[in-house]
């Protein structure tokens, strides 16, 4: 591929994702505590566009064909997990949308594009700043980007082998599984002209080399691709949904988790007797919360979310829909009444149950403890 060529693909992977509303100049959190003397344990995490935010979802009611529609959460991202792992750390996000290893080596990024690193490449990063920890998430605008997966893996060994030099925790994240022209089952809802079979096989061989890597060398990593991909959950192949978007980071956190040997006394889930995910208007969901290590009486708080615009008006009870649960012995129940509306067809409508601990975490939507499945809304 020709070097225009390549520059062209880049232009359309950066305007698809501009189009969904994400984040495409990676975040940088607590900066200012690197540059300190404090000497509290310091994380770096260096990556592309999936390192940048937890996922997409609509505004609701919004129309989904426009891209101001779309909104970039927070919650769920690397950085939240890294940071449930390390609660005392600091922890910084240096990832950016399009971002591949040779950027990240050389310092020279594409024309119009930010350097997450200042000024210099990640070597000089690294001297100015001094993590104690890195954690590296580059491969899927590889797949897209680069032709040469050798090099690739190859790059990633260079940053691996700099930082150990520099006596810091190496932390490897495999590649986020995606759904390249909505093959096998999974369709986006957006035709999705840019990642090709070619550059999905390419993630494959990039993610088998990070794991690989990993286990030869002796260092902590999680391996997204364990994850099957729901119907739907990707609306360009590539980027996860919020409700997506939170699985992948929380298969990131339980692989971590028990490389670190961090044991948790809390977990909480969803279950609910919804066959197929699919609910008719007019039909009543009971959801089970499942939680261990929580004292009888302890109140969650809970809200109907959506990552595809359904409308409040979707739920009829309760309303609004939101509110509270109590535990007892580990467990609650939430139902949930379906409205019947004269809308026909349905637009794709769908909604889930997320979690809090808080009220002020329910009320600015915050710090989901966990989600629900996607529940589709079937016409009546």
């Amino acid at each position: 591929m020709s070097i225009d060529c390549l520059y062209n693909l880049y232009k359309k992977v950066i305007k698809g994702i501009k189009r969904m509303g994400m984040i495409i100049k990676g975040g940088v959190v607590n900066k200012t505590n690197l540059n300190g003397n404090d000497t509290s344990t310091k994380i770096a995490i260096f990556g592309d566009s999936v390192s940048t935010y937890g996922g997409v979802y609509l505004t609701p009611g919004a129309n989904p064909s426009l891209d101001a529609s779309y909104n970039a959460d927070q919650d769920w991202s690397i950085a939240f997990a890294i940071r449930k792992l390390y609660p005392a750390a600091n922890v910084v996000n240096v990832s950016r949308g399009g971002m591949t290893t040779d950027q990240a080596l050389t310092g020279v990024m594409t024309p119009g594009q930010s350097n997450p690193f200042g000024s210099g490449n990640i070597f000089d990063w690294l001297t100015n700043h001094k993590p104690n920890k890195v954690v590296i998430r580059y491969g899927l605008a590889e797949s897209i980007l680069r032709s040469d997966t050798t090099a690739s893996l190859a790059n990633i060994q260079i940053i691996i082998d700099e930082a150990k030099s520099r006596n810091m925790e190496v932390i490897l994240i495999g590649v986020n599984p995606a759904a390249p022209n909505g093959t096998a089952g999974n369709p986006e809802y957006y035709t999705n002209d840019y990642y090709s079979n070619t550059m999905e096989a390419r993630a494959v061989t990039i993610n088998t080399g990070i794991l690989t890597k990993a286990q030869q060398q002796g260092l902590k990593y999680a391996n997204p691709r364990v994850l099957t991909i729901p119907n739907k959950s990707l609306p360009d192949g590539i980027h996860p949904y919020r409700s997506f978007g939170g699985k992948i980071t929380r298969q990131i956190l339980a692989n971590l988790r028990s490389q670190l040997g961090v044991e948790t006394n809390q977990t909480y889930s969803f279950s609910s007797p919804v066959i197929n995910s699919n609910v008719s208007e007019g039909a009543t969901v009971t959801f089970t919360v499942s939680t261990t290590g929580l004292l009888d009486g302890t109140k969650l708080y809970w809200a109907v979310d959506t990552d595809t615009g359904a409308q409040v008006a979707d739920v009829s009870f309760p309303s609004p829909p939101l509110g509270n649960v109590i535990i007892n012995s580990n467990s609650g129940t939430i139902n949930i009444t379906v409205a019947t509306d004269a809308l026909s067809p349905e637009t794709d409508e769908s909604f889930y149950l997320s979690l809090f601990a808080t009220e002020g975490d329910l009320n600015n939507f915050t710090n989901r403890l966990t989600s629900s499945e996607v529940v589709k809304i079937i016409n009546v």
